[in-house]
């Protein structure tokens, strides 16, 4: 029966001396947070939210850390207030259980860091905000694009940020920005240059991008075959890979894809076999040569470096087979040709023929 006295008796005055030392060191009180928060006082709010026992944080407590929060995140990058001390701070809360996975305030403090690196003059601002990226949960947003938008770079590719972009359903949506388009082809192209084998490729490309992105992004690399500025050989390989295993192509482009290539004069790959497989099948089917020529021919400049190949021999080789089977491709070069000399017709790229003179020697 003493020894419980004794018990209480210290408990009590345990008790009392753990409330005598935080009333001395200034410790916040529940209702000091509650006149705070209806103060929208974010600052001083979220300096002292943590003076609340563990045992004492309830739902109402974390409520309003999490409001606070969001406020003390727009309140700094609404009004550029982008101090040492409030970088510190935003990136000390994003470690706080009951903020590390808050998507509304991770938003936020992404949309922070963006504003802030935009404004940041010192030497280390892209390590300070990609650190303090790192340390968020959640990433996937509208924001996270924003940003990886803003600090994206050719020295900064930041494959980890581009992965979390291009996954999910809201991808395809994201895929369409312009910077992550040309950020997931040069990561399209170093993987295909380090894969031993086309499969290879085709399944890292599929784990690394969504469906909804692969599709979003692919249709336009169409245009790396026909626009006057042609992609080289090797991204046309890869693409036309992609295009191909994920049905994106019609078999009339697929036919159409692959003769540009072969008609640029490529080194040997799986696109140029393609490319002498179908002029093989065209040679024994004038209707399919109808419908592809006009394609060809409407195309400025048109498909002829394998016209200029140094390798004579393997020029000579590959015009031949399509000499023989498309040779109503070859004769429409030259009257394309004839009347851009004539001034017949307008060019807004130049000579639509650059290697004419080139066909008219080997002609001979």
């Amino acid at each position: 029966m003493m020894k419980r006295c004794y018990f209480y008796f210290f408990f009590f005055f345990f008790f009392l001396a753990w409330n005598l030392v935080g009333a001395a060191k200034g410790l916040y009180t529940m209702e000091d947070l509650e006149i705070l928060y209806q103060q929208k006082n974010s600052i001083e709010f979220l300096e002292h939210a943590r003076d609340i026992r563990p045992t004492d944080r309830n739902q109402k407590w974390k409520q309003m850390v999490i409001k606070m929060a969001e406020e003390f995140a727009t309140l700094h990058a609404e009004n550029a207030l982008f101090s040492d001390h409030s970088f510190q701070m935003m990136d000390e809360l994003s470690l706080w259980p009951e903020l590390s996975s808050d998507e509304f305030f991770s938003r936020k403090k992404i949309r922070y860091l963006q504003l802030f690196y935009k404004n940041c003059r010192a030497n280390n601002c892209f390590q300070r905000v990609y650190s303090s990226f790192k340390k968020i949960k959640y990433h996937a947003s509208l924001e996270t694009v924003d940003l990886f938008e803003a600090i994206s770079s050719d020295e900064h590719q930041l494959p980890e940020m581009l992965k979390e972009i291009v996954q999910g359903e809201e991808s395809s949506f994201y895929c369409q920005r312009k910077v992550v388009q040309k950020r997931s082809y040069d990561y399209l192209l170093d993987l295909w240059k380090k894969s031993l084998r086309e499969e290879d490729f085709i399944e890292k490309s599929r784990s690394f991008f969504s469906s909804y992105c692969l599709k979003t992004l692919l249709p336009s690399t169409k245009n790396f075959f026909t626009s006057p500025m042609k992609k080289d050989p090797l991204t046309r390989e890869l693409f036309y890979a992609l295009l191909r295993e994920l049905n994106l192509l019609s078999e009339n482009e697929k036919i159409l894809l692959a003769l540009i290539h072969f008609l640029e004069g490529p080194p040997q790959g799986k696109l140029l076999n393609y490319g002498w497989s179908y002029l093989q099948k065209m040679g024994q089917a004038p209707k399919q040569r109808e419908e592809i020529l006009p394609l060809l021919l409407k195309l400025d400049p048109l498909p002829g470096s394998l016209f200029a190949l140094a390798d004579k021999a393997r020029r000579d080789i590959l015009m031949n087979h399509v000499e023989v089977n498309f040779p109503e491709y070859i004769d429409g070069y030259l009257k394309v040709c004839r009347d851009y000399r004539k001034g017949v017709g307008t060019y807004p790229h130049g000579s639509p023929t650059p290697y004419c003179t080139e066909l008219i020697q080997w002609k001979k």
